[in-house]
């Protein structure tokens, strides 16, 4: 039996023993802590973001990642750079066009949905709400995604490796 013990670790396992009614251990597979995770909740310089944006989110019809690309290279820091900002809603002045002279203030969605790789790549990554936050006050903009799911990706991801176990092995699946 192939068990999802997590979201990054499925084991394969006996059946029950007759005597303890345990499961042995045959193989287990873990997702490679090596591999770079978008860091939540930290304010980052806006080219790093969107580097780690394009490299760590896997793009969906229908979600917010052209959006969160769009805005975030919009974003210009100069000495009339203003920020409106109640703590749910954030309005910030882009400069649009090459030469800067169009000004217009944008409304920032401030709840985004985007899947970031988060599990196995093998399986389609679940979609999560982020809140988008902007930072102008330091010298070079800054943005952050906190996430804002309450972790219920996690449960999606235990489903989507079950479907995925189940489709590609001939064994049953505990998630």
């Amino acid at each position: 039996v192939a068990v999802v013990k997590d979201c990054g670790i499925v084991a394969l396992e006996s059946a029950l023993s007759s005597e303890k009614r345990e499961r042995e251990c045959l193989l287990t597979a873990c997702l490679d802590s090596d591999m770079e995770g978008f860091p939540f909740g930290y304010f980052m310089p806006q080219e790093e973001f969107i580097i780690k944006l394009h490299s760590l989110f896997e793009r969906k019809e229908g979600d917010d990642f052209d959006y969160v690309s769009t805005v975030v290279s919009k974003i210009r820091q100069t000495n009339s750079a203003e920020t409106e900002d109640d703590g749910i809603t954030q309005r910030v002045t882009v400069k649009k066009g090459v030469s800067g002279t169009l000004v217009g203030k944008e409304t920032i969605k401030p709840i985004v949905t985007l899947s970031p790789y988060r599990t196995f790549r093998e399986i389609k990554q679940p979609e999560s709400r982020f809140l988008l936050r902007i930072n102008c006050d330091s010298a070079e903009p800054e943005v952050a995604l906190f996430e804002a799911d309450g972790g219920q990706w996690r449960n999606e991801a235990r489903i989507g490796i079950a479907e995925y176990l189940k489709s590609k092995i001939g064994v049953s699946v505990i998630a």
